[in-house]
């Protein structure tokens, strides 16, 4: 059956089960903190968040309707997109790094998709998830996008797990922080791909992300205007395709096969 499946399917299926095992290795590692008793509800327990801090920002259930049509909104947009994804790539052949590029909109909408399954599939606890992106787009610092707009799944969990610790260690914090992010998507993604089809790109992950934290600390001396706004998207935007690769891209049925 598994030699049946396309390339993109086993890519797909392998990450996805490398995601669901390390979010419970995430989880399992906030209930062994000594300070996690509190963290050991079953409200927290049952749920796909990472952190019990997550579930403080949860919405109220009023807004079930406006999430529900924003779920589907991004659905439309993400089928349309792919549509036009596929026309562009079609139409000029393109391979190559210009297609993590490409891929970004779909990433962003798919994970706005994928937390508005779960959400619904969660719906009998009585409660909402709490957002997983806030507007990346209106970041203003490359701290400001992983810390306040990207993923906030992930960075509550660093906070609970990481920065609360060690917060005398700020700068120790931030590295390991990136490295961290580093080793978990070069097990989610390079992994996986180079279980299906042996393609070794081990190593990009951990190189995006550590760019990440080298600009974190350059854009320090810069002040707050344009000049930082830019420089955070060079930093963040500029080396996708580090990270929208041919993993990501065969999990999101974006490869071209040409």
């Amino acid at each position: 059956m598994w030699r049946s499946l396309s390339t993109d399917w086993q890519v797909t299926s392998l990450n996805l089960l490398a995601l669901a095992v390390m979010g419970l290795g995430m989880k399992g590692a906030v209930l062994l903190l000594p300070r996690s008793l509190a963290a050991r509800s079953v409200q927290f327990v049952s749920s796909p968040v990472l952190a019990p801090n997550s579930l403080e920002r949860s919405p109220p259930m009023r807004d079930f309707p406006r999430f529900l049509l924003r779920g589907a909104g991004c659905l439309g947009v993400l089928l349309f997109y792919h549509w036009i994804y596929w026309k562009v790539v079609g139409a000029f052949q393109l391979r190559g790094f210009v297609l993590g590029y490409l891929a970004a909109p779909a990433v962003l909408l798919t994970t706005e998709v994928l937390l508005a399954t779960i959400t619904i599939l969660w719906l009998a606890s009585g409660r909402l998830l709490p957002a997983l992106h806030r507007n990346p787009f209106a970041a203003r610092s490359i701290a400001e996008f992983w810390g306040r707009r990207w993923n906030l799944w992930m960075s509550d969990w660093f906070r609970y797990v990481m920065f609360k610790p060690l917060r005398r260690h700020p700068l120790l914090a931030v590295w390991l922080v990136f490295v961290l992010s580093g080793l978990l998507h070069e097990y989610v993604l390079n992994l996986g791909l180079w279980l299906a089809t042996g393609q070794k790109l081990f190593g990009t992950m951990m190189i995006y992300f550590l760019l990440q934290a080298a600009g974190m600390q350059i854009e320090r001396r810069f002040k707050n205007g344009p000049g930082k706004i830019l420089f955070a998207w060079l930093i963040v935007f500029g080396p996708v395709p580090l990270v929208f690769h041919e993993s990501m891209l065969r999990t999101l049925h974006l490869w071209p096969n040409f």
